[in-house]
């Protein structure tokens, strides 16, 4: 029969209760070196007894109070000295106790229980071996100091093996909860993932059956063919959509040894269209540009955001409608638009809890795209998606003198998948020469570097031919820097402490041709600007037609931004949470069309809800 079962059942019993394993050994010491020998001290029987005891039951607690019971037996110790008696067999005790305090108490006691028994190991030797011979005395007092450091280090290694087991168990303790986190998540996305596919195959399948289904029902009295055609619609649909419906839940079965179809990609929208336009609603498909290379992930997202956007139209352009899906092949996106002129009476409304809007957005997102969805210019409704095809990367130049700062902005920047460093200066004029031969799309520039400087270098990048865009990165947010830097061509500024996202934002930002300065430095270059604004009048007092749409609050944070101060500061101004003044600067660049809070920022200033003196006062 195998034994390790029981062997490490009973020590996992014993590691639960050491307070009892102690107060065993303890007894068993007694019994061996203090009632055993209890009739070899000849007329000090009693004192030997009482003596040893007090060495020996402390004993007990060891490990629960190592240093109350180290302080008993040092007293007994020091009365052994004095009583006269012979040395004692209990005496062994103070060594498990040098032992214990090694392993058990605290580092100071540990250190004081060596020095406490090399100082009794002297002690000992001068009132027990010392009466004779230097030599006998000297032996003596190594022996014994030597069996004082072997249990103080067995105690330091005993020590050292508990926080290992402490920390093995810590460890393991933090990797399953972490694995909890990650299953948690990962069940999580799953089901969102789920949720979006189930309702792209159901929602579109009922939206053709339900068009087919009411078309089929007029149309019957009068044209039999046509109801026949409808049947036939309504029956494809279904098989379709039970196809598509079987595969989606078949992945989740632990069986896998059925083959599946591909997911729908790019090349499949045309058939898309082709079904579509069997169920009677008349849609053209446009394609524009050279279709490019797409990972599969961003080809099934423009697929399924297709798909619900016609879905949509069937349910809300009414019957006598038109639609166009029109795919433009760009260099570095793919842009998806479905129109439709939304002719006729309007499909019956829905409970307002419909989750399509909600999937093309979180499929946009997923990949680094944009949803814009809502009423066109005419009567009907626009769905429009960028995806990155994943063809054209972000070519980015790093400037600083710091190779540490510029190894901590490659590994931010290389950790994007459209982001890449093809380039490396420690100065502006290696820089300067860095790019004329080779081709970047984004320099990232410092300011203060020997020789030639951030702000001369911008200005001799930007004359370069095909020149890439500057954002200027420095640590000093000074006035002469923000001025001089947009003055000199620079297409952002923002300083090194911004989170790296925000600078992740800011490459991409100028990248596509827009501008970014940090919203800390908006006031200085304001004020460098406002005594040109001082001699010009303002459109209209309190604000022009263009903030008319602004609630109280939304004026209130625009006004804060005119004058130069950043979220955090606004939120404290205004006594709300940054959440807050985020979320109101986003409706305040929406409402009033601006691209960025600059030119939020100038709007305010030319329909008059700021004015120069305004921004000089508040500085």
């Amino acid at each position: 029969m195998d034994e390790r079962p029981l062997l490490e059942t009973l020590a996992a019993r014993l590691r639960e209760r050491p307070f009892e394993v102690d107060a065993a050994i303890a007894a068993a010491v007694g019994l061996v070196t203090v009632v055993a020998p209890a009739q070899t001290y000849h007329g000090a029987e009693f004192p030997a007894f009482v003596l040893g005891v007090l060495l020996v039951a402390p004993l007990a607690w060891r490990r629960r109070a190592p240093v109350p019971a180290a302080a008993v037996v040092t007293v007994a110790g020091l009365l052994e000295l004095v009583a006269g008696t012979d040395f004692l067999a209990a005496n062994v005790a103070a060594l498990m106790m040098v032992y214990a305090l090694a392993a058990y108490a605290p580092p100071w006691a540990a250190r004081a229980g060596l020095l406490l028994g090399l100082a009794g190991a002297v002690l000992a030797s001068l009132r027990w071996y010392s009466a004779d011979s230097s030599d006998a005395l000297l032996v003596t007092v190594g022996a014994i100091a030597v069996s004082v450091v072997a249990a103080w280090a067995l105690g330091r290694l005993r020590r050292s093996r508990l926080g290992e087991v402490v920390g093995l168990a810590e460890r393991a303790r933090l990797l399953e909860v972490e694995r909890d986190q990650e299953m948690r998540l990962a069940a999580t996305a799953e089901r969102a993932r789920i949720a979006r596919e189930m309702h792209d195959v159901v929602a579109h399948s009922l939206s053709v059956v339900i068009a087919q289904a009411n078309g089929g029902r007029y149309a019957g009295r009068t044209d039999p063919e046509a109801a026949t055609g409808a049947l036939e619609a309504i029956a494809g649909t279904g098989r379709q959509a039970l196809t598509d419906m079987r595969a989606l839940l078949g992945v989740l079965r632990e069986d896998r040894r059925e083959e599946y179809a591909p997911q729908p990609d790019v090349a499949a929208i045309p058939v898309l269209v082709d079904d579509v336009r069997a169920s009677g609603l008349d849609v053209d498909l446009l394609v524009e540009g050279e279709p490019r290379p797409m990972a599969a992930g961003p080809q099934l997202a423009a697929y399924r955001i297709v798909q619900e956007s016609l879905t949509n139209v069937l349910k809300h352009a009414g019957p006598a409608c038109r639609a166009w899906v029109r795919l433009h092949w760009r260099p570095d996106v793919l842009e998806l638009s479905v129109l439709d002129d939304g002719r006729g009476a309007g499909a019956v409304t829905g409970d307002g809890r419909g989750q399509g809007l909600r999937g093309m957005a979180e499929r946009a997102q997923l990949h680094r795209g944009r949803l814009e969805a809502g009423p066109a210019a005419a009567a009907g409704s626009a769905c429009t998606r960028c995806c990155r095809s994943g063809g054209t990367v972000i070519r980015v130049v790093l400037v600083d003198d710091q190779q540490m700062v510029r190894a901590g902005f490659r590994m931010v920047i290389d950790s994007q998948p459209d982001l890449t460093v093809v380039g490396e200066a420690g100065d502006g004029e290696a820089a300067v020469a860095l790019l004329r031969s080779t081709p970047a799309d984004v320099v990232l520039m410092d300011v203060r570097m020997p020789g030639t400087d951030g702000i001369e270098a911008t200005r001799q990048v930007t004359a370069l031919p095909d020149p890439p865009r500057v954002v200027v990165l420095t640590t000093f947010d000074l006035d002469e820097y923000v001025v001089a830097a947009i003055g000199a061509g620079a297409s952002g500024f923002l300083l090194k402490d911004a989170p790296p996202e925000e600078m992740l934002d800011a490459v991409r930002t100028v990248h596509a041709g827009d501008s970014v300065i940090a919203a800390s430095s908006t006031r200085r270059l304001l004020q460098h600007v406002a005594p040109m604004l001082r001699g010009a009048a303002p459109t209209t007092v309190g604000g022009g037609t263009e903030l008319t749409e602004l609630t109280p609050r939304e004026r209130e944070v625009l006004v804060q931004m005119a004058l130069g101060a950043t979220n955090t500061e606004i939120a404290q101004r205004l006594f709300v949470s940054e959440a807050t003044v985020k979320t109101h600067v986003g409706r305040v660049l929406a409402k009033t069309a601006s691209r960025d809070r600059v030119q939020a920022v100038v709007l305010a200033y030319r329909t008059g809800l700021v004015s120069p003196a305004d921004l000089l006062r508040d500085a």
